[in-house]
């Protein structure tokens, strides 16, 4: 993820969970692997196409939303960009190439822009209660 209308540069993150049976090693360089091919090589048009198709989707989607329209214009208008520009995101999604995002990744996707870090549980202690996740407000554990 990463913050589309920042004020300023912003980091752009990869987070996952490996599956069971496999280590965060091994998807660490599952990852780097699929970094690499974006910048040895461009993406394939359909799976390009796929992913402009699933962002324009949501985006148009969040439109139905009168809060997210504020949201929005607040968010450009607070980072300077300015609301007239929200109107030229559907043509700047369409236009992006295969080669740009080959060349942004090669930029930007390396490994001497990343900072790699594992987040691990610590063990519940034995005989500990786990609190119910409607007693302590949506989910939040306490």
């Amino acid at each position: 993820g990463y913050e589309l209308y920042a004020h300023r540069s912003s980091l752009f993150e990869i987070e996952a969970t490996p599956v069971e049976g496999k280590s965060v090693q091994e998807l660490e360089r599952a990852i780097l692997t699929e970094l690499k091919s974006l910048r040895d090589a461009p993406v394939n048009e359909s799976e390009l196409q796929r992913v402009k198709s699933q962002v324009l989707a949501s985006h148009t989607y969040q439109r139905d939303s009168v809060f997210y329209q504020a949201m929005q214009l607040g968010t450009v208008e607070a980072a300077g960009i300015g609301w007239q520009k929200l109107a030229e995101y559907v043509d700047k999604v369409n236009s992006i190439t295969a080669e740009d995002v080959q060349k942004i990744a090669g930029k930007y996707l390396n490994e001497d822009h990343m900072t790699i870090g594992y987040l691990e549980p610590l063990p519940i202690p034995e005989g500990a209660q786990v609190a119910d996740e409607s007693a302590v407000g949506g989910g939040h554990v306490r």
